[in-house]
C-alpha cells in the first residue's frame, strides 16, 4: 500500500512531492521566492529548484547568504512539519511553517551578525527573516580600578548537589597579585544557602 502525502491526503508520498511539489507546500516555496527574489517557474523540479536558489546569491551580503542558505532552511521545517503529522498526529499549518522558517532564518542571522558580509537590511526586517541590530552596536566591559592599589579582592563561588556541595575562594591583592586559595566541603538544603556559606567561610579562613 502506498503512503498518502500527509499534507495535502491525495497524492503519493514521494519525496519530490513532500518536500516541494505537494500542493499546500509549494506556496511556502513560491513565498520566500517573492521575498527573496528568486526567479523559479512553475514546472521546475526540487533539485533544479535548489540549484536555482545557491546559484543565485553570489554576492556577499545579507540577502545572497540568505538565498544561498534558506532552502536548506525550507527543506527542514518542511520535513519537520512532515514527522509531526506523520508521528504525533498534528495538523499541518502553512502559516505555521512559514513563521517557524523565519524564526530560524532570525536566530541564524543574529548568530552570524559579526560576520563580515552582514549588514542591516531594512526590507528583511520588515518581511521577518532578520531581528533588529543595532547599527554599529558594540559591547563594553566594565572594570573596576583601584588606583592605589590598596586592599584585598576575595573571589568565592559555590557548586550546590543533592548531597554534596562544595565551595572555593581566591584571595587576591587589588592589583591582582595572587595571595592565597582554599577549598571545602558544605553542608547546605540550597543552592543560596551554599553560596552564603561560603562567603562566611572564606571570609573567616582567608580575610579575617
Amino acid at each position: 500500500m502506498v503512503s498518502r502525502c500527509p499534507f495535502c491526503l491525495a497524492n503519493s508520498e514521494t519525496q519530490d512531492h513532500v518536500l516541494f511539489n505537494c500542493a499546500n507546500i509549494r506556496p511556502i516555496w513560491a513565498y520566500f521566492s517573492h521575498i527573496l527574489q528568486v526567479r523559479t517557474t512553475t514546472n521546475m523540479e526540487l533539485r533544479q529548484t535548489l540549484m536555482l536558489w545557491w546559484l543565485g546569491g553570489k554576492g556577499g551580503n545579507t540577502k545572497d547568504k540568505l538565498i544561498q542558505c534558506m532552502p536548506g532552511i525550507i527543506v527542514w521545517h518542511i520535513w519537520k512539519s512532515y514527522n509531526d503529522c506523520t508521528w504525533e498526529d498534528k495538523q499541518f499549518s502553512r502559516a505555521s511553517t512559514i513563521n517557524s522558517i523565519k524564526d530560524y532564518s532570525r536566530k541564524w542571522i543574529y548568530t552570524n551578525q559579526h560576520k563580515k558580509w552582514f549588514k542591516f537590511d531594512e526590507e528583511l526586517y520588515s518581511d521577518g527573516l532578520i531581528p533588529y541590530i543595532r547599527k554599529n552596536h558594540t559591547s563594553q566591559i566594565l572594570r573596576w580600578k583601584n588606583k592605589n592599589n590598596l586592599g584585598l579582592i576575595l573571589n568565592t563561588d559555590a557548586a550546590y548537589f543533592p548531597h554534596i556541595s562544595a565551595g572555593g575562594s581566591i584571595l587576591r591583592e587589588a592589583c591582582g597579585t595572587f595571595k592565597s586559595a582554599i577549598a571545602f566541603p558544605l553542608s547546605s538544603m540550597t543552592p543560596l544557602q551554599a553560596e552564603m556559606l561560603a562567603i562566611q567561610f572564606s571570609s573567616h579562613e582567608l580575610v579575617i
